[in-house]
């Protein structure tokens, strides 16, 4: 189809009609098109394993909270009202529960947030 007279204007424009014609086809297809970026299974997965560990971390985090800070009411009550070891134990318990429930709490709710009210 080339000839001497602008023949070759000609197969660019073919040429570029070609590739936007294939551009369209492969997106309805769902591939990429040129040039796009698709996030392949290993990013993905490599989200998912962040959010778990973000979860993992905040979850040890609560319980051991809960235990330091209910051990440590106990102990200074306990120094205070001269009863050894019995409110160190009750309170460490109790901190013990206490995270527990908020372990319960963090993980019942969706990664996404809290839910919406209204």
């Amino acid at each position: 189809m080339a000839n001497n007279d602008g023949g070759d204007v000609g197969d660019r424009d073919l040429r570029a009609r070609m590739d936007a014609l294939s551009a369209r086809i492969e997106a309805q297809r769902g591939k990429p098109a040129a040039g796009e970026h698709v996030p392949t299974e290993t990013e993905g997965s490599a989200r998912g394993w962040q959010k778990a560990m973000s979860l993992g971390f905040r979850v040890v985090s609560e319980l051991v909270a809960g235990i330091i800070v209910g051990g440590g009411i106990g102990y200074l009550l306990d120094k205070w009202l001269g009863t050894k070891p019995f409110l160190l134990i009750l309170f460490g318990l109790l901190g013990t529960a206490g995270g527990f429930w908020n372990i319960i709490r963090s993980t019942s709710m969706p990664l996404s947030g809290p839910p919406r009210q209204g």
